[in-house]
């Protein structure tokens, strides 16, 4: 029904001090800026095909194929290394008392970020739409961050992924442990994952994934609490 959305917006923002809209449709991003929402940046999207073969499968034969096939096979291969010496990751069970010990994001500079506690990651664990695993990551033995996978048919997601420190090295390292535990996925053709900073962007781009799209950020402050 017109004008459901904007009904059900302003329902949300009775409960909250801001509410964060990442994309929408073309009405969407006209109505947005009526109602106050300022743009606060860009969400991309990145793809990594693990599987070229099977991404290609059951598709019509030809040229145009034949190409994206090659390219699959190009992009799979690049950066395609094993995670730094020294870093591991663990997988973590719901329920188990090390997700306390998870180290979620800081702030740091200009940016922000959403709180993660036990809680709320063992919330995200439950999803009934995918299967969802965390793993978390350490160095020489340190616990240093971590990441969430998403298995959803034909893919896998790296729904979250921190690391405790700017290092691109770091952020590389704890994105090619969650490209190998992609990988025991039989049946998933890519991995996918999403960067809304310079940091995230550069990580996923020299760990050999590329854009599939883009969508903007909008911040509507409520209370004037979040500026």
């Amino acid at each position: 029904a017109v004008g459901s959305g904007v009904t059900l917006l302003k329902q949300i923002a009775r409960e909250v001090d801001a509410v964060l809209v990442v994309g929408g449709s073309e009405l969407t991003q006209k109505v947005l800026p009526a109602l106050g929402a300022r743009s606060c940046g860009t969400l991309t999207k990145f793809v990594r095909p693990l599987r070229p073969l099977q991404r290609v499968r059951g598709e019509k034969p030809g040229l145009r194929l034949i190409a994206q096939f090659a390219r699959s096979v190009i992009w799979s291969l690049k950066s395609a290394g094993t995670p730094a010496s020294g870093w591991a990751a663990h997988a973590i069970t719901p329920g188990d008392p090390a997700l306390d010990a998870v180290h979620g994001p800081s702030v740091t500079g200009d940016a922000a970020v959403f709180e993660r506690t036990a809680d709320s990651i063992q919330y995200l664990l439950k999803c009934p739409a995918a299967r969802m695993e965390i793993y978390s990551v350490s160095k020489d033995g340190v616990n240093r961050g971590y990441f969430i996978l998403a298995h959803v048919p034909g893919q896998v997601r790296i729904a979250d992924f921190y690391v405790d420190t700017d290092d691109a090295a770091s952020w590389r390292a704890v994105i090619q442990l969650a490209i190998s535990q992609a990988h025991r996925n039989p049946a998933a053709a890519e991995v996918a994952a999403v960067g809304s900073d310079p940091v995230t962007r550069r990580a996923l781009s020299e760990c050999g994934f590329h854009v599939r799209g883009e969508a903007p950020m909008r911040l509507l402050s409520v209370t004037g609490a979040v500026l």
